[in-house]
């Protein structure tokens, strides 16, 4: 079994369980389709600087 979870999916993990269980959004009640899409791409153009933030902010 692979049981390697790619940081940023830890992060992500770890954010939505501390702020996200209780707002509608991407995890909880799908969001705005236009908002998640531009979400989306800006989130690829720059995954690795999203990365640094996250660790910036010692989530």
């Amino acid at each position: 079994m692979f049981q390697f979870v790619p940081l940023i999916v830890d992060l992500c993990i770890q954010i939505v369980e501390a702020r996200g269980l209780e707002m509608t959004g991407v995890y909880r009640i799908p969001g705005n389709k236009a908002a998640v899409t531009i979400l989306q791409e800006e989130f690829n153009k720059v995954r690795m600087t999203w990365v640094l933030v996250l660790i910036e902010k010692q989530l």
